[in-house]
């Protein structure tokens, strides 16, 4: 019996990491598209970081609601639904003929990305709660590794000639997959998993936004944990999405880079995520949050100051072998500190609206870097998201041990 539903938790976690591979495509693979997308719909830069704002708003907005509806309808049924709106999205983006018709496509599938991904992380934690740092820090390495595809993609775009394809394929790839999750039934034996999973947690099925956000503002009350990393959550997510927004636009227009090269070091950065996670899951379960999150900042800030200091290659790559595995640190402490903290009855609320915070704060840092980069440039830029990190520092010594 124990290795029957050891092997039916690796069947369920395989697919949930291929799902969350195409989540991730929708933020990693957005930044890659932004020359030829500009040119495509011939809108500025400012413009072209308010549709990925767009998209991290959908997500915030969908993040905040998943909580209470997996806990009313189950994590399976919400994650269907996920699926097909991110396969529409996308689909409808790729078929966009203007930048008007763009926005909400991208919103559409931002939806779909906030009704999966904190559905998914509190699915993962239920399935593997003795292992749940290790597992979490697996799971999140699933993020930067979606830059192999998003790469992939780009490369297809370009060599099609049209950016569309690209966005295509990732409306056809999440389609293979929400086939795969309907038909779950028939292929695995979720008999053997925890019953929550399938069916929500509560028994009346009302839903309000006035009474989630009631709940929210009763449970911040009392878990003291949860609102230290939500104050931390605020430069954390402006100084992610903004630098990873702008990564590939700075290493072809200040850097001299070719597209092609770009989508390779983009691809080699978000990889170097992937040992910050693991790392991260190890240190927060033997050491705490506390000092894998000093340590994630410092290395993060050292890293930004260098890539901007001097014009040659070497201080680039040098500083973004810094920024990458600390920046996927930060967010494998967050969600395993969390999820290892919050009460049962309010877990799938909390961490919702915590996924909401880091979504709306990463928000601003496109349209911040967009705004500063038409108006100064991209080291004016790079350096106002230094100085947001050095701000969170303080709040990291108020963090408790996890």
């Amino acid at each position: 019996m124990s290795n029957s539903l050891s092997l039916e938790k690796t069947k369920l976690f395989v697919l949930l990491a291929l799902i969350f591979f195409g989540a991730a495509l929708s933020f990693t693979f957005l930044p890659l598209l932004l020359i030829p997308l500009r040119e495509d719909l011939s809108i500025s830069n400012s413009l072209a970081g308010l549709l990925y704002t767009v998209l991290l708003v959908g997500s915030g907005l969908a993040r905040f609601l998943g909580g209470g509806l997996a806990s009313r309808f189950g994590k399976i049924a919400l994650i269907r639904s996920a699926c097909l709106l991110m396969a529409l999205g996308a689909g409808f983006l790729a078929l966009a003929p203007s930048y008007g018709l763009a926005l909400p496509a991208a919103l559409l599938l931002g939806i779909g990305n906030g009704l999966y991904v904190p559905n998914s992380f509190s699915l993962v934690s239920d399935l593997f709660p003795e292992k749940r740092g290790r597992m979490i820090g697996l799971y999140d390495s699933i993020f930067p590794f979606s830059a192999l595809g998003a790469f992939g993609m780009e490369r297809l775009s370009s060599f099609t000639g049209d950016w569309r394809y690209g966005m295509g394929s990732l409306a056809l790839y999440m389609i293979v997959l929400l086939t795969a999750l309907l038909f779950y039934r028939l292929w695995g034996r979720p008999a053997l998993l925890p019953e929550q999973i399938f069916s929500g947690r509560r028994e009346d099925a009302s839903f309000s936004i006035r009474g989630e956000a009631k709940r929210v503002l009763d449970a911040v009350k009392n878990s003291p944990s949860f609102l230290r990393i939500f104050l931390l959550v605020i430069p954390v997510g402006v100084f992610s999405f903004g630098f990873l927004h702008s990564l590939p636009s700075f290493l072809v227009e200040a850097r001299g880079l070719s597209q092609a090269g770009a989508g390779l070091v983009y691809f080699i950065y978000m990889g170097l995520n992937i040992p910050g996670k693991n790392l991260a899951g190890h240190l927060i379960e033997s050491r705490g949050a506390k000092v894998p999150l000093l340590l994630s900042f410092g290395l993060a800030i050292a890293g930004t100051l260098l890539v901007v200091s001097l014009p040659q290659l070497l201080p680039l790559f040098l500083g973004l072998f810094l920024i990458a595995p600390a920046r996927g640190g930060i967010f494998t402490i967050m969600h395993t500190h969390l999820l290892g903290n919050l009460p049962e009855d309010t877990v799938d609320l909390l961490y919702g609206f915590f996924m909401v915070m880091v979504t709306i704060t990463g928000a601003i840092g496109p349209a911040l870097m967009g705004l500063i980069i038409d108006l100064g440039g991209f080291i004016p830029g790079l350096l106002f998201l230094a100085g947001v990190l050095i701000s969170g520092l303080p709040l990291t010594l108020r963090i408790g041990k996890s």
